[in-house]
């Protein structure tokens, strides 16, 4: 094992849980049976000698984002009393998953770095009260 590394956590730094991207990833780290059309797409699992221990969620509904949005609206606004702001964005085909990612909330929450640490460290808590993956 390089370095001593005995388990590694995927940390996706992706906007939402609930959408075909980080199912994919669930899949390449092993942790979903199968994928459609990961023979197509050329999707292969993550294969060595140290354990993938899991994913952590995504950002879903962390301040983080929040932040980053309101930072990129106050760059681009000259006048804010006279400005409306309209954000767009493309969610999960499936419905249930749709509903999902649109009922997330942005929420205030610590930040980055410690969120991920968190969700990395509850993911080994898991894996380790489930066996290891």
């Amino acid at each position: 094992m390089a370095a001593g590394v005995r388990q590694i956590v995927v940390a996706p730094l992706f906007v939402s849980s609930w959408s075909d991207h980080y199912e994919q990833v669930r899949f390449l780290a092993g942790l979903r049976p199968d994928y459609p059309h990961a023979e197509h797409m050329k999707l292969a699992r993550a294969s060595g000698s140290v354990a993938l221990a899991g994913v952590t969620p995504a950002m879903d509904d962390h301040a983080l984002i929040a932040a980053i949005l309101a930072d990129r609206a106050r760059a681009l606004s000259q006048d804010p009393t006279r400005e409306n702001l309209v954000l767009v964005a493309h969610g999960p085909n499936p419905e249930d998953e749709a509903a999902r990612w649109s009922g997330q909330t942005l929420l205030p929450d610590d930040r980055a770095a410690e969120w991920i640490e968190a969700q990395a460290k509850r993911t080994l808590q898991q894996a380790g009260a489930n066996g290891g993956l």
